[in-house]
């Protein structure tokens, strides 16, 4: 993958957490970590998001740095940095909610 179309993700993964890292997105069925127990549950739903909107904004810059500073592991593994960094944010936000509800 491309540094440049990598950065574009990294970006646009920032951006779309901005918004559940700062507790603006209430419980709805479209937008923000959406699984059983944060749908039941606002308060679960608030931290959960919370929680995970700063885990995908620590993501996207980590991933930003490593594309930035070893160019040469973006260009022979960055779609499986991409989702690797992404997978561990989720797999956090997973085991966060798991622990407050």
């Amino acid at each position: 993958m491309e540094s440049q179309k990598l950065y574009v993700a990294w970006v646009m993964l920032f951006v779309v957490s901005i918004p559940l890292a700062f507790d603006l997105v209430p419980p709805n069925g479209l937008y923000g970590f959406r699984i059983a127990s944060t749908l039941a549950n606002p308060e679960t739903w608030r931290r959960g998001n919370i929680f995970a909107g700063w885990a995908f904004m620590a993501a996207a810059v980590i991933g930003g740095a490593i594309t930035h500073f070893f160019p040469e592991v973006t260009e022979t593994w960055g779609s499986l940095l991409l989702v690797g960094i992404v997978f561990v944010a989720v797999a956090a936000s997973f085991v966060y909610v798991k622990l407050i509800s």
